[in-house]
């Protein structure tokens, strides 16, 4: 299921792309529930190489389940790679606790509606 354009919907310019991006990833490091919400269209998805989930409320709850699970999170932006209505994103994501470190060498393919919301999340792990 691609996010299309409809004919009347003007391309996003590649600042935006870039900024809803990385208001994403902020977000996410910060375990920002709120602002993961004002990000999300309704109609969210989320695949990634593990699990496919639908729905903005299946969505934050799986993201409540990660943050339980670590005490901090970090996400390093290497890339950001713009199209009209999305981005690939090259990242590295630390997610850590007091007795363990998992790195995550990830590429997130973001893509944003119309009304600029995240409307699917595709993560691809490459270790």
């Amino acid at each position: 299921m691609k996010a299309e354009i409809s004919a009347g919907a003007l391309p996003m310019k590649r600042s935006e792309i870039e900024k809803l991006s990385q208001q994403y990833f902020h977000a996410f490091e910060n375990k920002d529930i709120q602002s993961l919400e004002n990000l999300f269209s309704e109609d969210i998805i989320l695949r990634d190489w593990e699990t496919e989930i639908y729905g903005k409320s299946q969505v934050i709850d799986f993201n409540e389940a990660v943050f339980s699970q670590s005490e901090t999170i970090r996400v390093q932006i290497n890339k950001i790679y713009c199209s009209t209505d999305g981005a690939a994103c090259d990242i590295i994501i630390q997610l850590c606790n007091s007795l363990t470190k998992l790195e995550l060498f990830v590429v997130d393919i973001l893509t944003f509606n119309e009304q600029k919301k995240l409307c699917r999340i595709e993560a691809f792990r490459g270790n």
